[in-house]
């Protein structure tokens, strides 16, 4: 059992929508992440909401980018709000 935050209190420190700051929310529904998914728009084609989906798509080095390049952009918003 894991101690810490449960997790419906885990709120994103992004969007301030008070959205379960998760991984479902980070890859597809986090509005400050809209940037990024537009430029990956691909990777969003197929409709998919499943996570382990979008993860195991045919372009991985697409996902891992886009992956990489949202937590890039996240820590630019933390460093511009700290």
């Amino acid at each position: 059992r894991r101690r810490g935050i449960p997790r419906l209190l885990r709120h994103c420190d992004m969007c301030g929508t008070g959205a379960v700051g998760d991984e479902h929310h980070f890859i597809f529904m986090c509005p400050a992440l809209a940037p990024v998914r537009d430029r990956f728009r691909p990777l969003f084609a197929s409709g998919t909401r499943s996570l382990r989906l979008f993860i195991w798509q045919q372009d991985l080095r697409a996902v891992v980018r886009f992956v990489h390049e949202c937590f890039v952009f996240r820590s630019s918003l933390l460093v511009v709000a700290g």
